[in-house]
């Protein structure tokens, strides 16, 4: 399945991009694959390829991490595998149920748009980070998540801010700007891959 219904000539990035997530921990790679993303497609289907292969490699990484690898069946003793993506999380309640709010503290992808822009941006811009936050969360809570960032240091904030919940429970909130991303991930058929 191509990602975000991209044509035959954009399937060898395709390919790319989920064979390989090196991409969301390298600032510099980050930056040239949103400025060629946003060349070849424009921003708005730039913005649903990047969340798109985020949130692939997103579940992935969380699947990877739940399974016991131990070629005996048993406990491995090694622990589960960190994300590549690191992020915090805290819960809060409200009126929707819980929101888990976090932030990526190493801030890759904000300097990778600065670089990309040639400076700040105008809007937040972790758009991989994510859809990488929704994919490993909706992996871990067998559920549709999605991560939205409120706040992005690409955009002049101290931190990149992000709110998740239940696909359902932002649809709740009418929130436009949550919702136009949101509509981009289709969960069931990113889960196929």
């Amino acid at each position: 399945m191509p990602l975000h219904g991209l044509d035959v000539p954009n399937a060898a990035l395709d390919d790319a991009l989920l064979r390989d997530a090196r991409f969301l921990s390298d600032a510099r790679l980050l930056a040239a694959l949103h400025g060629e993303l946003r060349r070849r497609l424009g921003p708005e289907d730039a913005a649903a390829v990047l969340l798109q292969s985020g949130f692939v490699h997103g579940l992935r990484d969380a699947q990877r991490a739940s399974f016991d690898h131990s070629p005996y069946g048993g406990a491995s003793g090694i622990g589960p595998a960190p994300s590549l993506l690191a992020f915090q999380l805290r819960s809060a309640p409200d009126a929707l149920g819980v929101v888990l709010c976090g932030s990526w503290p190493q801030r890759t992808e904000a300097e990778a748009v600065t670089i990309a822009c040639g400076g700040r941006s105008d809007a937040p811009g972790c758009l991989a980070s994510m859809g990488y936050t929704s994919g490993w969360l909706s992996a871990l809570a067998d559920s549709d998540i999605f991560a939205f960032e409120r706040r992005c240091a690409a955009d002049g904030h101290a931190a990149c801010d992000f709110e998740a919940r239940d696909a359902s429970a932002w649809r709740a909130t009418g929130d436009a700007d949550a919702l136009a991303r949101l509509d981009t991930i289709p969960f069931a058929a990113l889960r196929a891959i």
